[in-house]
């Protein structure tokens, strides 16, 4: 599963040369892959694994879910967050958070962290009403 035009017909080729799925070049227009893939479609490999290519998808949403609970589904900043000095820590802007302490200090991948503030902040660029 994956957002459209990222390229998992195209590995799916690579990992199962007998059958070719049909694929589109990068699109001169957007510099990114173009939609293709229409339905699932369950493909064996010689290894005996299953694999389904599926349509790709526009958008990811999270639906009912708090600002506040998005740290619980990143283990290392549920980890971090029991250091803070605020119980409700948010891991944004709050004086002493152990959370961004321990990004500073390469503890944490700047690139996780990064996409934890982007989750949290989408949720909460939703109207509360929509999100409950």
């Amino acid at each position: 599963m994956g957002y459209s035009g990222v390229g998992k017909s195209t590995l799916l080729n690579y990992l199962h040369p007998n059958v070719k799925i049909r694929t589109q070049v990068i699109s001169d227009y957007s510099d990114k892959g173009q939609h293709t893939t229409t339905a699932a479609t369950m493909y064996y490999l010689a290894s005996g694994a299953a694999i389904i290519d599926t349509p790709g998808i526009k958008m990811l949403e999270l639906v009912a879910l708090a600002p506040e609970q998005v740290g619980f589904y990143f283990r290392e900043i549920k980890q971090f967050a029991k250091q803070c000095k605020y119980s409700n820590c948010m891991h944004l802007d709050e004086p002493k958070c152990a959370v961004k302490e321990a990004v500073r200090n390469n503890l944490i991948s700047d690139r996780r962290y990064a996409s934890y503030v982007k989750i949290v902040t989408d949720i909460e660029s939703i109207n509360y009403w929509e999100r409950m």
